[in-house]
């Protein structure tokens, strides 16, 4: 027979209150603090973003864009870890709005390149520099050997990562 407690109701009679398997919180690790931050940066990134009233799924392709333009849509889909499907959709819009243009490759008339236009390395600059505003707030005070430490166990957990999941 499993085991059972007894409570009490209200009228003194005994009621069946099986245990539940319930775990204590585990201490803060290094991924929960990882996490974490990962979310204070997409929060304050997707406010800056929603501010500018760009549509903040539109931020990533924009930041791969505003580093090195003229890249294909497979290029933005490896960098942005977004499907290729997802890309041609995003950048429909994106270009339907003004943020980018594609042209025709002159080497393989079957890939385009795209370029942002001037408002949309407007919103890209805009993006890089909430995103350079945050990391001064993060690191402040944070010595550069210990963000060395941090991007090497960082590193090192990616390479685990990948390793074990072979991505």
């Amino acid at each position: 027979m499993a085991n059972k407690s007894f409570d009490r109701n209200i009228f003194g009679r005994k009621i069946n209150t099986p245990k539940k398997n319930v775990r204590t919180l585990p201490e803060p690790t290094a991924v929960t603090a990882m996490s974490e931050i990962a979310a204070i940066c997409e929060r304050t990134l997707t406010d800056s973003f929603i501010a500018s009233d760009v549509k903040e799924g539109y931020r990533s392709i924009m930041m791969v864009l505003g580093k090195e333009d003229g890249i294909s849509q497979l290029t933005i889909a490896n960098e942005t870890n977004l499907k290729p499907s997802t890309i041609s959709i995003a950048l429909k819009k994106m270009e339907h709005e003004g943020y980018i243009t594609r042209v025709n490759d002159a080497n393989d008339m079957r890939m385009s390149r795209v370029y942002l236009t001037e408002e949309g390395l407007e919103i890209a600059n805009r993006a890089y520099n909430s995103t350079e505003q945050l990391s001064n707030v993060l690191l402040e005070g944070i010595s550069r050997s210990d963000l060395e430490t941090v991007m090497y166990v960082v590193e090192k957990m990616k390479a685990n990562y990948e390793k074990k999941f072979n991505k």
